[in-house]
């Protein structure tokens, strides 16, 4: 049976699988393979008829050729937008091409999505049927148990909001059910996150780090703690980017499309643990390589990539709450400010913050040492004011008299 030719063709695969197939040009030159599997060769001529219909529509203008993309259910349009659109980072330089930095984290956002959504058709989801996915996800249990945060509800939310834009600019469907009614993510709703390591909890959080498989955490937080890098750009640090005799690293940024490299001070606490630390990995890393074991990351700073379930852990044994690995970064930016009396811009460039909005209300927060210590404070300048003033000497007072 032949397999077919660019004029339009029905005929049969390898399987033994009827289709129809036909190959044509739109008006940029781009080559297009229209092809329609059929349960029997009937059917399979019906479908190149559609085929040729659908090309006199685009031809025509009435209709374009996304159009006919296979996007039915949502089921269809967030696979492909995790092909396309929500997938690794590709940069030239330190310019990002596509894809997401976060694409591993959209794609756990888009499970409860798409077990919601999965089956609707993709062009009839209205506004209310996306109102009524928020009680749904609230009302149920995160895997560890727990309820679910409002906050990760909006992140899911803003990312559906994003496939329904491309689905409109890719013609799956006229408009964006968002757009619709109410906005559905209300930012004021979220819990602010205003938590950082008191002085009194650091000895028991160090204490937890000397359970079995938790030792690397020790410096890790302490440099964090030291420097407010994120996570990211803390344990993207490469061996080159550090230079012991100048007391400096490089930590390099990747939010937004182009990644931003900046100086970070090595303190006088952090450098002598710093370096002993550089001297036990490169240890490491030369008996890795006299075993013929691979080392993928040889190059990098820390030998691992997320510290977050190992210290979720060693403070759920310390007994602290509400703690996570980012808010040590709030720890930093709080102390920098409030305790060492740095300049706040200064803190802000080096912390690598453009809005100050964001950097004031976000990152440089109060707690109840530092709240208390305000008010002794308050009420050592209010002590100050309260006392009386010394009354000149008597013979002061006649000399200014008798002239």
């Amino acid at each position: 049976m032949p397999r077919g030719d660019k004029s339009g063709t029905v005929s049969q695969d390898r399987k033994g699988r009827w289709f129809a197939r036909k190959c044509w040009t739109d008006a940029k030159g781009v080559e297009h393979w229209p092809k329609r599997y059929a349960k029997n060769e009937a059917e399979a001529w019906r479908k190149l008829v559609a085929i040729e219909k659908e090309i006199a529509d685009i031809r025509a203008g009435k209709t374009t050729a996304r159009s006919h993309e296979k996007i039915k259910t949502f089921k269809d349009a967030a696979e492909w937008c995790k092909q396309n659109v929500f997938k690794p980072p590709v940069y030239a330089g330190l310019t990002k091409v596509s894809g997401l930095i976060s694409w591993q984290d959209v794609h756990y956002y888009m499970v409860p999505l798409t077990d919601f959504f999965g089956r609707m058709n993709f062009a009839a989801i209205d506004y209310d049927d996306i109102e009524a996915y928020v009680p749904w996800r609230l009302g149920r249990k995160k895997k560890g148990g727990g309820q679910v945060a409002i906050t990760s509800v909006h992140r899911e939310l803003a990312y559906l909001k994003r496939i329904f834009r491309i689905g409109r600019r890719r013609k799956w469907r006229q408009n964006n059910p968002f757009e619709e009614g109410e906005p559905l993510i209300q930012v004021a709703r979220e819990k602010k996150v205003d938590r950082v390591l008191a002085f009194e909890e650091e000895p028991r959080l160090f204490a937890a780090f000397s359970a079995p498989k938790r030792g690397h955490l020790s410096f890790a937080t302490e440099m964090a703690i030291e420097t407010g890098l994120r996570l990211s750009e803390q344990f993207g640090l490469r061996f080159t980017d550090i230079d012991l005799e100048a007391r400096l690293l490089t930590a390099t940024s990747y939010k937004g499309r182009v990644a931003k490299r900046r100086l970070v001070p090595i303190s006088g606490v952090l450098y002598p643990k710093l370096k002993a630390h550089i001297a036990e990995r490169h240890r490491v890393i030369k008996a890795l390589i006299r075993e013929a074991r691979i080392q993928r990351r040889a190059e990098f700073l820390f030998g691992y990539t997320d510290p977050t379930q190992a210290f979720a852990k060693a403070c759920v044994d310390a007994e602290i709450k509400d703690l996570t690995w980012h808010c040590l970064r709030h720890t930093a930016i709080t102390r920098m400010v409030h305790v060492y009396r740095m300049d706040p811009h200064a803190v802000m460039e080096m912390v690598g913050h453009d809005n100050w909005n964001t950097f004031w209300k976000t990152y440089v927060n109060v707690d109840r040492e530092l709240a208390k210590a305000f008010g002794d404070q308050l009420n050592a300048a209010r002590a100050a004011l309260q006392q009386p003033t010394a009354l000149p000497a008597q013979s002061e007072v006649e000399s200014d008299a008798v002239n």
